[in-house]
């Protein structure tokens, strides 16, 4: 008689080990989707860590763009400012429903 365990435990042993295989892969995919949601979006980066520094560059851009004399440039920064608002508020909007989920 031989020490080896039968087929069936053995295919019970590796389908608890794909299983613990499985469970650790999604941790690890929540856990860097976490990172990247929290951490690598420059926007949020810049405004979370940076405040000011986001405020002086929008007020120099803001005061470079104004003091030129270009009747093109008023639209334009118009058009960009209503954009990036509405941006603004469709993702507020998403997050707010992914919340109460």
């Amino acid at each position: 008689m031989t020490d080896e365990p039968p087929t069936t435990e053995l295919e019970e042993r590796a389908d608890d080990a794909r299983r613990d295989l499985r469970e650790i892969i999604e941790q690890m995919r929540q856990k860097v989707g976490t990172v990247v949601d929290a951490e690598l979006r420059p926007g949020r980066f810049v405004l979370s860590k940076h405040p000011g520094a986001a405020v002086g560059v929008s007020a120099a851009a803001g005061f470079l763009l104004g003091s030129l004399d270009l009747p093109i440039f008023k639209p334009i920064v118009l058009a960009l400012l209503l954009g990036v608002v509405i941006a603004k508020l469709v993702e507020l909007s998403g997050e707010s429903h992914h919340g109460t989920d």
